[in-house]
C-alpha cells in the first residue's frame, strides 16, 4: 500500500551543528508539538521545525535520507540526529520529489491524497 506523509528536519538551539531527520505521517507541527510536550528527545529548549516536505512513501524516503546523511555527515549513534547544519540536510531534501510543507497552503494540503484526520481538523 502506498502511504504519504513528511519528512521534516528539526533543529534545537541548545544544541548548534545537530539536526534531527524523520518522518511522520501526521503534519510536521503535530509531530513537533509531541516531541516539545512529551520531552521526545530530551533538551532544556524547545524543538523547532526547520523544514518538512510532503512525500510519497515517507519511510523509505527518510531510509535513504538518513544513509545520505550517515555518508556525508556524522550520525549521532543510531539515532536520528545528524551532526550537520540544515542547510545541509536541506540540500538532500531538494533531489526528493514532493512538496515543502507550508502550513499556510490551504489549496495544496486540500489536494493531497488521503489525509489524516489530523490535517482535515486543520482545514476546519
Amino acid at each position: 500500500m502506498i502511504t504519504y506523509g513528511y519528512i521534516y528536519c528539526i533543529t534545537n538551539p541548545s544544541m548548534p551543528n545537530y539536526v534531527k531527520v524523520g518522518m511522520t505521517e501526521r503534519t510536521p507541527e503535530i509531530r513537533l508539538k509531541e516531541a516539545n510536550i512529551y520531552d521526545t528527545w530530551k533538551s532544556p529548549t524547545k524543538y523547532i521545525l526547520a523544514y518538512a516536505k510532503y512525500v510519497k512513501e515517507p519511510l523509505k524516503k527518510e531510509k535513504n535520507i538518513h544513509k545520505l546523511l550517515e555518508k556525508y555527515t556524522k550520525r549521532i549513534d543510531r539515532t536520528e540526529f545528524f551532526e550537520t547544519s540544515p542547510e545541509t540536510v536541506l540540500e538532500f531534501f531538494e533531489l526528493i520529489d514532493g512538496e515543502m510543507w507550508d502550513k499556510n497552503d490551504i489549496e495544496v494540503i486540500a489536494k493531497r491524497p488521503k489525509m489524516s484526520r489530523e490535517l482535515k481538523a486543520l482545514l476546519k
